[in-house]
Order: structure tokens, then C-alpha cells, then sequence
């Protein structure tokens, strides 16, 4: 994964810039995501396969164009984000994403899963996400995600 599969530059060697978290919470949760990746003799945890499927599935509900982007606007504004990151208006994915907006949609859907139903509530009250959206597409939903998700199903509780 260390070399570029068209030109073969070692990437360890390019030059990089740091990446910023809009709180200091986020980069630590970051950072113990990437912990459980790159040490396999550190306990998984909660930061299993699953977990990672949501965090994808997260990222396409962000992206989502039937949802107007109403959740990537409700999350940029929790995190004091002044700059959304411009999305294209055909259906993407966060791999298709540039670098900055990539990061930004990730960087969301990251301070979702820190407590995911609390925050994903919220959400669905101010109606940036609807019910059908969170398990859109999304076949293979983890149990306690799915869980998650069909607890906003009666709308009457927003």
C-alpha cells in the first residue's frame, strides 16, 4: 500500500500535510481507530469490521443527493465548519471525493460514530436524515447499527 499502483513513487517519502480535527476529541478517537488497524495485537474492540461498514454507510448517507445534503450541512455546523465541502450533483461515494472533501465528509461521519445514537437523534429531530436513508442500500447492516436505525422509525417521536 506504500507505492503508487500507476507510477511506483514510494509514498512514505511524499511529502504530506497534518491533518486537523475541528476538536481535539476527534483526533484521539482518530487516532485509537488507526490503533486497532495497525497494531493486530491490540484488542479490536468496538473498531471491528462492522464498525467500519457503518462508518462507510455513514459516509454515503452524508454524501446522499435525495437527502440534500441536509445531514453534511447539520454535522458542518456542529463542528463550527464555515467551508462544506462542494459535492458533485450526480450520485457519489466518498472514494470519488477530492482530499479536502473526502476528509470533511469522513471527519463527520467520524464525530457521528463517537455516539452514534445520540447524535444520529438529534439529526433526525432537526430532520437533516430520515429514516430510510440511515439503512439505505445497506444490505448487510450490523445488528446494534440496525438497532440504532429502527429506533427513528416512528416519526411521530421527532
Amino acid at each position: 500500500m506504500h507505492v503508487c499502483p500507476l507510477c511506483g513513487t514510494d509514498l512514505r517519502s511524499a511529502m504530506y500535510r497534518p491533518v486537523t480535527f475541528p476538536v481535539e476529541g476527534l483526533r484521539q478517537f482518530s487516532d485509537r481507530i488507526l490503533q486497532s488497524i495497525i497494531s493486530p495485537r491490540v484488542s479490536v474492540g468496538k473498531f471491528d469490521l462492522g464498525f467500519f461498514a457503518v462508518l462507510h454507510q455513514l459516509c454515503h448517507v452524508i454524501c446522499l443527493k435525495p437527502n440534500r445534503r441536509l445531514l453534511l450541512h447539520h454535522l458542518m455546523g456542529k463542528l463550527d465548519q464555515v467551508d462544506e465541502p462542494l459535492l458533485s450533483t450526480g450520485r457519489i461515494g466518498i472514494e470519488d471525493l477530492r482530499r479536502n472533501a473526502r476528509h470533511q465528509v469522513l471527519t463527520c461521519a467520524l464525530w457521528l460514530m463517537e455516539d452514534l445514537e445520540v447524535r444520529m437523534r438529534e439529526a433526525w429531530r432537526t430532520k437533516a436524515v430520515h429514516y430510510n436513508l440511515m439503512l439505505k442500500d445497506f444490505g448487510q447492516a450490523p445488528k446494534w447499527y440496525r438497532a440504532v436505525a429502527d429506533s427513528f422509525s416512528n416519526w411521530r417521536d421527532g
